[in-house]
């Protein structure tokens, strides 16, 4: 990166008001390259003017990269008609859009298969838990069952040794 003045920078602000954009489209500008400018070590975006990004003498708007001014085109027959440059922009605007769209759509497409990966690998892990889970409840019957059997067992032989004997005589 080339070094700069600080004559000849603005802040995301600055420029903002500058370009008649919002800050955040400043700042997503800066950060897909489609302006010139830095983040210094406090966070704070800085734009770079360059011959590209000059003001109108008239105004104090900005004409873009690709020429086409930000203020208001008079109402006049002559700024109803699209001049060739204005066109060739629109169709070089239609072809970026159609380029990130294709991208983006590239991209849901690989974001859906990790989705759908990591669905699998998810539901994998469930079936081992379930299956843990599972075999520690079976344990843990029988263990259950086991100590019931030989408390019963138990529990009969005490009212078996307890039970009154009877008398040979009935009465």
């Amino acid at each position: 990166m080339a070094s700069h003045s600080i004559q000849d920078r603005l802040s995301a602000a600055e420029a903002a008001v500058k370009l008649g954009l919002s800050i955040e489209t400043v700042k997503r500008q800066l950060k897909s390259g489609r302006l010139d400018g830095h983040r210094d070590n406090t966070g704070k975006w800085w734009v770079i003017l360059s011959g590209c990004d000059m003001a109108t003498p008239d105004s104090d708007k900005v004409v873009p990269r690709d020429g086409i001014a930000n203020a208001v085109p008079e109402q006049t027959p002559q700024a109803l008609t699209p001049d060739p440059p204005k066109l060739a922009s629109l169709n070089d605007v239609r072809i970026m859009l159609g380029e990130q769209r294709a991208y983006h759509e590239a991209d849901m497409a690989a974001l859906r298969a990790d989705h759908a990966a990591e669905r699998q690998r998810h539901e994998a892990d469930l079936a081992r838990q379930d299956a843990r889970h599972l075999a520690e409840l079976t344990r843990l019957e029988r263990a259950y069952q086991s100590a019931a059997d030989a408390l019963m067992a138990k529990v009969s032989a005490v009212m078996v040794a307890s039970r009154p004997r009877r008398s040979w005589w009935r009465w």
